[in-house]
């Protein structure tokens, strides 16, 4: 969690007093989920690009994003800092198919 701080120094001891950056920080954090993607699918989530992917990728990939708009409304999947670390996972929040897998966050506009 990021966290602003400024100090005061108030009878021998530091009080934080924390920034309104903070509460905008937070409120961010609230508005953002978390998925894990198989890393086939990034393009196409983030560019619209669908190029290389089969047609068993695509109906599964539409499927997922059906469903996540019906649950969380217009959003727009973006990276985050932990999106560039890719590993193994037998699941994923698109299918049930094992693969290597990243972070990405979806933010509710």
């Amino acid at each position: 969690m990021c966290r602003v701080l400024t100090y005061v120094y108030f009878y021998y001891t530091f009080v934080p007093i924390v920034s309104p950056f903070n509460h905008f920080i937070m409120q961010i954090k609230k508005e953002l989920f978390e998925f894990i993607i198989p890393e086939w699918a990034i393009c196409a989530l983030i560019n619209g690009d669908e190029s290389g992917l089969s047609d068993h990728e695509v109906e599964t990939l539409n499927l997922f994003i059906e469903k996540t708009v019906k649950q969380y409304g217009n959003a727009n999947f973006m990276l985050g800092d932990e999106s560039e670390n890719s590993y193994f996972r037998w699941s994923n929040d698109i299918s049930n198919e094992g693969g290597t897998v990243t972070k990405l966050y979806l933010f509710q506009s």
